[in-house]
């Protein structure tokens, strides 16, 4: 708790935090007012309302703040570590978290530049100290590059390659997440869009623990505000937490429900989910009936700061114009923004309702001629390098006195802060048109500006339903008589009445229940829908029943398409070059399931009449953005999945995916992932070796890039050559040695060219396609890769090897000191520490069984019992697997069986053993609620000693049903959500350890 004469040096912090990293600016009061709301209990407001251009978006500073505030004074304790923002435009989500990454990389570079305190403000300082302090004792091992706040953003198909997925190994870490409705909320359903099944449970934990998830525009997210609060629900009432376990018959160690007195009071094993909505639209709301629950801009604001004041209470006058429609439609849209320019002058705005209308508008205005400095199109399903490009225009030409046209789609509705003279807009449903009218004199310049409301008819609908444009032309109408003079944001963010709701095709909303929520969490079974649930909507992939207000409309379901050039005929081989070298995000379109269909349509040559000598083109495809596979014919779309094609593929219409069956001729795309890899030179992105890129990465002079070349090309021929003889005396390893020799000899082992030399990779492409068995034209291909080396981001390949061999004690004593300085940080009760602490001694237990020593060992009995033997290629590791017959079986299971016999007869509380159990079975994210295989062969080792006395507790476990008791008992005791919580913090030791164990090699080695 924090008393009122506390507040006054808390806001002074505040200001001068939001001047220092918003060029100057004084935070308005109602954003003081939303800090001092959350100091106070450490708890959200449920609502946020103000109008379009009232600075909503402060959100990201104050979370900051207050969590910089709890690190340094303990201000409070409770303010929630993570804040994940939900809004429905990608434009916005990108806007956002580059917003976050800018404040992020400044409060890094203070907390790192510890001897040059005149380099960074003393606030800077003062907040990135306190962060640091914030992540507890287990953050002063994290690596101090990462910098004391971590942000990331959520988009479909990309995993545990994913740059940014350190937020998932650091539990304690402030954090900013910035995702679409459907990204976060299929998360937190345990069904993440383009997550793998393994790290559903992680993502869904740490967004529903210890989290605040902010819905942005929540009048057109209802059903997820629903379901959002629901969760903290179900996660506290007590009948959940205290209903009847089920419990074998047929088993001995049937749990009982005696002792829970003895567990500490009901609820959530973390702080639960808080849910605040954002909105600038008015909602006559029926559920929000405490007021006090509630921040907002008030008339007293806009009286005491002239600033707000200019931004919200200048009018916008309206008209509204009646097109004809037709072949002339878009061609009457571009003469108003002519005339509109002609006559104010400034930026004009065109926001129109379809992709197409904006793509036509754009060429309209550029063959018009108009004397312009720019011309700038700006869509929300374009690439995000594309985008970016464009908006940094935007935004440069927004901030002086220039003349420009700005067109784009709902893409510019929300999110990007530019401010245009007068606009000339669509029709479209009020909340929208509210939405796009904030965006002219948003910053207050001039005196009024000048909206023409554009009424085409049908030709105007686009993605909206007719019933809501009547009803949006009705409400402009009367506005317009009433308000000649124009109305201002402020005005219309407070009309309680009269203004017509979008509509949606739901009449009742869902409320999430606990047996859905039972059903959604069993992650790693085959349930009879793979990636989600049967809907009403009949998508068995769907979970629009909980997240959406429109059901059966794909139009924004998150899929991506990238491009990628250079993949060889050989499918095998191409997918797994696409693993090594995953998407980057800057690269992915996102597009539809409509779309993907028109590109599959593109793909497989159905948009051909005659199949006879259709042109056709490689698509790959993957759930998680690690393992890819080619698909031969139409599918149907995966949720968050990563498509692949090359760019002679013609499945674009301008800068977006074309829309499936669209007229005329589409057009190809580049290839952006090389210029992104290498803008900033070698650095830790994976790259294909190719002229161009050793031309990119060479930064020396003409003779030494000729030089290299003439390495890379020897390093060919040596490889291919070896190939062919399968009785040389060299290997691979041999060649590539010799190469990196050569490159270090000739450019110095701290050069450019030595880094890729050192973690390049050569894959041996048959010339057979492996899927067909075709012929391919030419000899073994040799395609080098450029992969460094692995950091704590990526640990995905450290299960089982490295680059040095870790003793088993070591490893599972390191990862309990870690689980346990973690859930101490985040501020857990003694008894989950305990529990973690005994979890991360016992998860490795069952790699001491012989036949797993041996594959570690590399087929011999190692001298020392080992956690990880040295890294092998899969291909080895597969074939030590089946020599000895441990195909399919999991160490995890076996360590839960030693666990559980192990605590039989220890002193730990009822419902610990149960717990620390289930926490060692599920440490890779399976045996939710049970595993794949059955107690046969767990302890089938011809050397019993390790494995023979706990032949029981595995036929118990895995024979007669007591671990999914086990699972079902520890889910209604802790939660669903905060069951799984748990799994992450142990997971993120793990994975933390791991990764430690092989940065310290690298450092002995340099």
């Amino acid at each position: 708790m924090t008393g009122e004469g506390c507040m006054d040096p808390l806001m002074d912090l505040f200001d001068d935090f939001y001047r220092e990293v918003n060029h100057g600016a004084v935070p308005y009061e109602w954003q003081r007012r939303l800090v001092s709301y959350v100091a106070r209990d450490g708890i959200w407001p449920k609502l946020l309302d103000g109008p379009t251009g009232s600075g909503k978006s402060a959100v990201i500073e104050a979370h900051i703040f207050l969590n910089a505030i709890a690190g340094e004074m303990g201000v409070p304790i409770s303010t929630p570590r993570r804040m994940a923002i939900a809004v429905n435009r990608r434009s916005l989500v990108d806007s956002q978290y580059l917003h976050a990454k800018e404040i992020a990389e400044r409060l890094r570079l203070a907390y790192c530049d510890e001897e040059s305190e005149e380099a960074h403000s003393p606030i800077l300082k003062r907040i990135a100290s306190g962060l640091a302090k914030r992540w507890g004792e287990s953050g002063r091992n994290a690596p101090k590059s990462m910098g004391p706040l971590l942000c990331t953003s959520m988009r479909g198909g990309l995993d545990d390659r994913h740059p940014d997925i350190t937020w998932r190994i650091y539990p304690e870490a402030p954090m900013i997440i910035c995702a679409t409705p459907d990204m976060v909320g299929s998360r937190l359903l345990f069904r993440g869009y383009g997550v793998s099944k393994s790290m559903r449970p992680v993502e869904a934990a740490l967004l529903s623990c210890d989290c605040v998830l902010v819905i942005d525009e929540a009048h057109l997210n209802r059903q997820l505000v629903k379901t959002a609060r629901r969760i903290s629900v179900l996660e506290t009432k007590p009948e959940v937490c205290r209903m009847s376990k089920p419990t074998p018959e047929t088993s001995d160690d049937a749990i009982e429900p005696d002792g829970l007195e003895k567990w500490p009071p009901l609820g959530a094993v973390a702080n639960p989910l808080q849910v605040m909505e954002s909105t600038a639209t008015p909602v006559v709301r029926d559920d929000l009936l405490d007021e006090s629950a509630k921040v907002e801009v008030t008339q007293e604001d806009l009286s005491t700061d002239d600033v707000l004041a200019a931004r919200v209470t200048r009018p916008k006058i309206i008209s509204l114009h009646d097109a004809e429609g037709g072949k002339a439609y878009t061609g009457e849209i571009v003469q108003l923004a002519l005339e509109a320019h002609a006559e104010h002058g400034g930026i004009t705005a065109v926001i129109v309702n379809t992709v197409q209308t904006a793509i036509s508008v754009d060429k309209g205005l550029k063959e018009a001629g108009s004397d312009v400095d720019s011309i700038i199109c700006i869509l929300g399903r374009m690439r995000q390098s594309d985008r970016q490009a464009e908006v940094e225009k935007l935004l440069d030409l927004s901030r002086g006195n220039r003349s420009a046209f700005i067109v784009g789609t709902q893409a510019l509705e929300v999110g990007l802060n530019y401010d245009c003279k007068s606009m000339v807009t669509e029709i479209c449903p009020v909340s929208a048109l509210i939405q796009r009218l904030g965006r002219v004199n948003r910053f207050g310049r001039y005196d009024n500006a000048h909206v023409t409301v554009v009424d085409g008819g049908g030709a105007s609908a686009g993605p909206y339903d007719q019933e809501e444009l009547d009803d949006s032309r009705t409400w402009i109408t009367e506005l317009v008589q009433n308000k000649p003079d124009g109305v201002s944001a402020f005005e219309l963010s407070k009309m309680k009445t009269g203004i017509p709701i979008q509509r949606g095709n739901r009449v009742l909303f869902q409320r999430l229940e606990e047996e859905d929520v039972n059903y959604l969490s069993h992650t790693s079974e085959h349930l009879s829908a793979e990636n989600g649930v049967q809907t009403i909507d009949g998508d068995e992939t769907d979970l629009a029943l909980w997240l959406r207000d429109q059901l059966g409309d794909d139009g924004s379901r998150d899929v991506s398409l990238i491009v990628r050039d250079g993949l060889p005929a050989n499918a095998a081989a191409a997918a797994g070059i696409l693993s090594r070298i995953p998407p980057l995000e800057r690269e992915m379109f996102p597009c539809s399931y409509s779309e993907i269909r028109g590109v599959m349509d593109v793909c497989f040559g159905a948009e051909t009449k005659s199949t006879d000598g259709a042109e056709t083109h490689p698509l790959y495809v993957s759930e998680d953005g690690q393992r890819f596979r080619k698909i031969d014919q139409p599918t149907k779309p995966i949720p968050g999945g990563v498509y692949v094609i090359d760019s002679q593929t013609p499945v674009f219409c301008g800068p977006i995916v074309a829309q499936r069956k669209i007229k005329g001729k589409l057009d190809c795309a580049s290839d952006v992932h090389d210029d992104i890899a290498l803008e900033n030179g070698v650095a830790d992105i994976p790259f294909m070796l190719t002229d161009r890129t050793i031309e990119r990465a060479c930064s020396s002079d003409d003779e030494s890039l000729g030089y290299f070349r003439e390495l890379i090309s020897g390093l060919r021929e040596d490889a291919a050559a070896l190939m062919e003889d399968p009785d040389s005396e060299q290997s691979l390893d041999d060649v590539m040695d010799a190469f990196i020799e050569r490159v270090r000899q000739q450019f110095g082992n701290e050069s450019a060219l030595a880094k890729i030399a050192d973690n390049l990779e050569a894959i041996v492409v048959p010339n057979a396609d492996d899927a067909s068995g075709d012929q391919v034209s030419g000899d073994n291909q040799i395609v080098l890769v450029y992969r460094p080396n692995i950091n704590s981001s990526d640990v995905s390949r450290l299960e089982i090897g490295g680059m040095r061999e870790i003793g088993l004690d070591e490893h599972q004593s390191a990862v309990s000191n870690c689980a346990s300085q973690i859930a101490r940080s985040v501020g857990l009760n003694d008894l989950y520490v305990n529990a973690l602490e005994l979890a991360g001694k016992h998860h490795d237990d069952g790699k001491a069984a012989c036949r797993f020593q041996q594959m570690l060992g590399g087929g011999k009995q190692p001298s020392r019992l080992l956690a990880k033997g040295k890294n092998r290629s899969r291909s080895e590791v597969l074939s030590l697997y089946r020599a000895l017959n441990i195909n399919g079986w999991r160490h995890e299971q076996l360590s839960a069986a030693i666990a559980w016999d192990e605590m039989s007869n220890e002193d730990i509380p009822a419902g610990e053993r149960e717990l620390i159990t289930r926490l060692v079975g599920t440490t890779h994210g399976r045996g939710r609620s049970s595993f794949d295989q059955g107690p046969v062969d767990l302890c089938a080792d011809a050397d019993k000693e390790v494995d023979a006395p706990h032949e029981e507790a595995v036929d118990a476990l895995y024979g007669t049903g007591l671990w999914e008791s086990l699972v079902a008992t520890t889910d209604h005791m802790y939660g669903y959500w905060g069951s799984s919580y748990l799994e992450a913090i142990l997971r993120a030791a793990d994975s933390r350890v791991s990764a430690s164990e092989q940065v310290i090699q690298g450092d002995d080695q340099a």
